[in-house]
């Protein structure tokens, strides 16, 4: 029971490092409790404990998504925390057999190694990486190094830091100290100057702030008042139009009529009950010049688990379809001007791969679309953000966030926010962003 209780609360401690607290120093703690949680646990209770650490980490972290069902919430663990289970179970077969100085090193890099395996199949649900935890001002010039190291490398420093430290405070030995320094040499990754070649992107990011039937509306209205500025791209979020409320011909004469490139998220019904989430970029004269298909799909929300067999669950949460149609391809547009913007939907921003395949296909910004209304002014906003933020160090590129409600806003390829509209906000975010040549 005492295990089980400590488990539960070290658990909670890391939820606490991301927002709505966002007490990012936590990230540096927590992994030196759980690392003594497992060496001190007989091993045939590391994977119950390192199975409650997740099981708190999610459902503490991710409570919003009570917002959608109670059930679901309540559910959501069963997916990630296996993982976190066999992470308990390596770390109690291997850390035994280890000498005292090779275990707080063998304990890192299983937290890297399944912390990237978190991001894995279909079901996968990578939220909470450490890196993420790290993006309040204060903490970006740690962050900086993430370019370099990725987020499993940069979590293998946090890991190993916290799990060196506290090991020399069992032991009482001030030689343990010397893993200050691993947090020190991330300072040395410096954040970027400006390329001395670049561009400047002129965009207008719509955010109807509600998703009720007048939105297709306000996304027209907005869009209207946004050309009067002339910007080089407006951009709407995801899902902001579907085959229900705008068809592609008008989405067409729009763009025409405003003599304006339109880079608008469509949901498609799709063939073979097979829904697509869809970017779909027009140019000013209307002549649709390429689209994107998500590739990420979401659990539960556009991939449906074990769907035969829940079919009556799913249809009383108004699900009739089959789940969405995988894209396979980058989504790396071109606009007039030639400059190239890079494209994930949603839940897309967890994965470092897409914008990652995204810069390498030759993006100079990522635009990520996306539609949290569903999770109102919830935690969940700013949590997604902040992947943006770590998409945008990694690949060393602005990216926009588009949201239906919030949180709309520019990151610097730096990862400082240069603007944002406030959630449930209805209005037009002018921005100008740098990217490189």
């Amino acid at each position: 029971m005492r295990i089980a209780v400590l488990a539960l609360l070290t658990g909670v401690l890391l939820a606490l490092a991301f927002p709505p607290a966002g007490l990012w120093p936590l990230a540096w703690v927590v992994p030196g409790l759980l690392y003594t949680l497992l060496t001190e646990s007989k091993p045939k209770f590391t994977s119950l404990s390192a199975y409650l650490f997740g099981v708190a980490l999610y459902l503490i972290g991710a409570q919003w998504v009570r917002a959608l069902a109670v059930p679901l919430w309540l559910l959501l663990p069963l997916f990630p925390t296996p993982i976190f289970a066999l992470y308990g179970l390596a770390n109690g077969l291997l850390l035994p057999r280890l000498r005292t100085l090779v275990r707080p090193v063998a304990f890192a890099l299983l937290w890297a190694l399944f912390e990237w395996l978190r991001g894995l199949g279909t079901y996968a649900a990578p939220w909470f990486s450490l890196a993420s935890a790290h993006t309040h001002p204060t903490a970006l010039p740690l962050l900086q190094s993430v370019s370099f190291l990725g987020t499993p490398g940069f979590a293998f420093v946090v890991a190993l830091t916290s799990a060196l430290l506290m090991e020399g405070l069992r032991r009482r030995q001030k030689t343990y100290a010397f893993a200050l320094l691993l947090p020190l040499s991330l300072l040395l990754f410096r954040a970027p100057k400006p390329p001395s070649q670049s561009t400047t992107l002129h965009l207008a990011l719509i955010q109807a702030g509600h998703a009720n039937e007048s939105a297709t509306d306000d996304y027209i209205a907005l869009s209207r008042q946004a050309a009067l500025r002339h910007p080089e791209l407006i951009v709407w979020p995801e899902g902001a139009a579907t085959e229900a409320t705008i068809s592609l011909v008008q989405l067409s004469a729009l763009a025409r009529e405003l003599k304006t490139p339109l880079l608008v998220g469509f949901y498609a019904d799709g063939t073979n009950n097979r829904p697509e989430n869809l970017a779909i970029l027009f140019d000013g004269t209307g002549k649709e010049s390429g689209r994107y298909s998500k590739q990420r799909l979401a659990p539960f929300g556009e991939v449906y688990p074990f769907q035969h067999a829940l079919q009556p669950i799913y249809a009383s949460f108004g699900i009739h379809h089959d789940s969405y149609r995988h894209g396979e391809r980058p989504g790396v547009l071109t606009l007039p001007t030639g400059q190239r913007i890079g494209i994930g939907i949603c839940f897309e921003s967890a994965f470092p791969w897409v914008a990652t395949k995204n810069t390498q296909a030759g993006a100079q910004i990522m635009l990520f679309l996306t539609s949290d209304q569903a999770f109102g002014q919830s935690a969940a906003l700013p949590q997604h953000r902040d992947l943006a933020i770590v998409r945008a160090i990694e690949n060393r590129r602005p990216v926009a966030q588009v949201a239906t409600t919030g949180i709309t806003t520019l990151i610097a390829a730096d990862g400082t926010v240069q603007a944002a509209l406030a959630p449930g906000k209805r209005g037009i975010l002018f921005v100008h962003a740098i990217l490189p040549e």
